[in-house]
C-alpha cells in the first residue's frame, strides 16, 4: 500500500510542475471597442488612420462609410490576422493539436475529442498462504512435516496470471465558447484472466496425492488422501480467475498552456467506478479400488483419511468396505470488490514538434463494497447409490452463504505515453498504465489451513458438530491489487 501512496504522489507531484511551468495563454477571441488590437488605433470617423493608401496617404473612406475597415482588414490571407479568428499557431484545449493541446493548425479548442486504447494488462497474483496439494510416499500419506512429503508446484507460491488484453475508450466535448471548460467519460475493461492445475495419478494409484490440513482436535498435521498406491487413483484440479472493469466521469479544466510551442495542463475532478471479480475452485475426484483403512489415529502420522475409510460417509456406514465406489468434492470461492468514489487528477502534455510527451496522474477514494461467496459439495457413489451433501474441503456447511464488507478504500492511477500529432485532428500514442487499489478482498485469503474432520461431509468421522470448529469464516486478508501494462491509442478531435 505504501509504494502504491508514493507512486500516485509522485505522478501527481509531475502535474504540478508542468502547471507552474507554462504560463496561461491569453484568450484569442474577438475584441471589443474598448479594446483594440495590439499595436493598433480606434477608427476615426474617415477610416482607421493607421492605414495608408497605395499612393502614401492617409486612408480615406469614401462618403457614408465612415467608420468601416479599409479592404481586407480582418483577411487572414492580408496577413495582418483576422478579427474574431484565434490565432492558427496558438494551442488549443483539451485533446487538439500537437499534443494534448497544442495547435497545429487548429483555430481554437476542439469541440469533440473521442478516442480508445488497446490494453495489454498483467493482474496481480493470488497469494498461496501454505501448501495446497502436497505428495509423499505411501506410509506418509502427503502429512506435512513428514521425511519424504513435498508441495506440488506451483502452489506452493503465488499464482501469476499472464497478461490479458482489454480496452478503454473515452469521450469529451467542450462546454463553454473559450473551451476552458469541458466534460470527459471514459470506461476501461479487460478480458478475464485465468489459470488452472491438474494434478493425476496412474491406474496403480501412484503418486500420492493429498489436500493437508491441521486438525483442530489434536492441534497434528493431516491430509486427505484423494490417491495412494493399491487403494484408491485420483485427480485434483485448481483453478484461478480475475478480471477487472471501470468507469470514470470528469469535469476537465484547460488549466494551463504554451502561447510559444505545443504543450500545456488540464486538471480534473469527478467521480469514479471500479470493479474486481475473482474465483478460485478446488476439485478432487477419488475412485477407491482397495479397501480403505479406517482413519489413522492421532499420533506420530497425525490425522489423515480416506475416502470412505472404515466403509463410511458423511458418518453413515453403507455396507462391506470393498470397491468400487467413487467421491468428489467441489468448493468454490468467489469475491467482488465495486468501489465508489470521487477523484481528482490532471493531464498533461510536452510538445515536441509533431512528436509528444503526455503524463496523466489521478487520485481518489471512497468506500469499497466487497462480497464473498461460498459454495460447497460432496457427491458418493458406492454399490449403485449416490449420496450428496453440502460442503466441501475449504467450505463447510455452516460457511456456505454470502459474506459482505464495505470498506475505506483509495485508487490511484499513472500513465506515461508518447506520441505523434497527425495534423490538426488525429493522434496516436503507445505507453504504460499502472493503477493501485487499496482494500481489495481475494478468494485465497479466505482459505484456511485448519480443519475438524467432523465437520467435513467426506471424512469417515463426520457428525456435523462435535470438536472445536475451525476459525469463523468471513471476510478476511484484505490487501492491495495493481494492474499494469502497455496501452496503444488513437485520439480524433473536431
Amino acid at each position: 500500500m505504501r509504494k502504491g501512496i508514493l507512486g500516485s504522489l509522485a505522478v501527481l507531484t509531475a502535474g504540478a510542475g508542468l502547471a507552474f511551468g507554462q504560463p496561461k495563454t491569453p484568450p484569442t477571441g474577438p475584441t471589443g471597442p474598448s479594446s483594440p488590437p495590439p499595436g493598433m488605433v480606434p477608427m476615426g470617423p474617415m477610416g482607421p488612420p493607421g492605414f495608408m493608401s497605395p499612393d502614401g496617404q492617409p486612408f480615406q473612406g469614401p462618403g457614408g462609410m465612415e467608420g468601416m475597415a479599409p479592404p481586407g482588414y480582418g483577411d487572414p490571407g492580408m496577413g495582418m490576422g483576422g478579427m474574431g479568428q484565434g490565432d492558427p499557431n496558438q494551442p488549443g484545449g483539451y485533446g487538439s493539436g500537437r499534443g494534448l493541446f497544442g495547435g497545429s493548425g487548429r483555430q481554437g479548442p476542439p469541440r469533440l475529442w473521442v478516442g480508445a486504447d488497446y490494453l495489454i494488462w498483467a493482474p496481480r497474483s493470488f497469494s498461496m498462504q501454505y501448501p495446497l496439494v502436497t505428495t509423499s510416499s505411501a506410509p506418509d500419506f502427503g502429512i506435512v512435516g513428514r521425511p519424504t512429503t513435498s508441495s506440488l508446484g506451483p502452489l506452493d507460491r503465488p499464482i501469476s496470471f499472464d497478461s490479458v488484453t482489454g480496452l478503454r475508450p473515452w469521450i469529451g466535448f467542450s462546454l463553454d465558447e473559450s473551451g476552458e471548460l469541458g466534460a470527459e467519460f471514459s470506461a476501461f475493461w479487460m478480458n478475464s484472466a485465468s489459470r488452472e492445475f491438474s494434478y493425476t495419478s496412474n491406474e496403480f494409484g501412484l503418486p500420492t496425492l493429498a489436500i493437508p490440513f491441521v486438525d483442530t482436535n489434536t492441534i497434528t498435521h493431516g491430509s486427505y488422501i484423494v490417491a495412494s498406491p493399491a487403494i484408491n487413483t485420483g485427480s485434483i484440479r485448481v483453478s484461478a480467475k480475475t478480471e477487472a472493469l471501470g468507469g470514470e466521469a470528469n469535469m476537465v479544466y484547460n488549466a494551463y498552456n504554451s502561447g510559444s510551442a505545443p504543450g500545456g495542463l488540464t486538471l480534473l475532478a469527478g467521480a469514479r467506478f471500479f470493479e474486481l471479480r475473482e474465483s478460485f475452485q478446488l476439485d478432487t475426484a477419488s475412485n477407491t479400488f482397495g479397501v480403505p483403512p479406517a482413519p489413522v489415529p492421532p499420533g506420530a502420522l497425525g490425522s489423515s483419511y480416506f475416502p470412505g475409510g472404515g466403509g463410511f460417509f458423511s458418518g453413515a456406514f453403507f455396507g462391506p468396505a470393498f470397491a468400487p465406489y467413487s467421491a468428489t468434492t467441489t468448493d468454490y470461492i468467489r469475491t467482488t470488490n465495486s468501489f465508489y468514489g470521487g477523484q481528482v487528477g490532471f493531464k498533461g502534455d510536452i510538445g515536441l514538434g509533431n512528436f509528444f510527451l503526455n503524463l496523466v496522474g489521478k487520485g481518489g477514494a471512497g468506500y469499497m463494497r466487497q462480497y464473498i461467496d461460498l459454495h460447497g459439495s460432496t457427491n458418493f457413489v458406492a454399490n449403485g447409490v449416490t449420496s450428496s451433501q453440502v460442503g466441501g474441503l475449504l467450505n463447510l456447511p455452516q460457511d456456505l452463504y454470502r459474506h459482505r464488507r464495505d470498506q475505506f478504500a483509495m485508487i490511484g492511477e499513472g500513465n506515461v505515453n508518447v506520441g505523434y500529432q497527425v495534423g490538426s485532428f488525429l493522434r496516436l500514442q503507445a505507453g504504460y498504465t499502472f493503477m493501485w487499489v487499496s482494500n481489495v478482498l481475494r478468494p485465497t485469503p479466505s482459505i484456511s489451513q485448519t480443519m475438524n474432520p467432523s465437520m467435513v461431509p467426506i471424512s469417515p468421522t463426520f457428525n456435523g458438530s462435535s470438536g472445536p470448529p475451525a476459525p469463523a469464516r468471513d471476510i478476511v486478508g484484505a490487501t492491495d491489487y495493481h494492474l499494469s501494462g502497455f496501452n496503444f491509442g488513437i485520439q480524433l478531435s473536431f
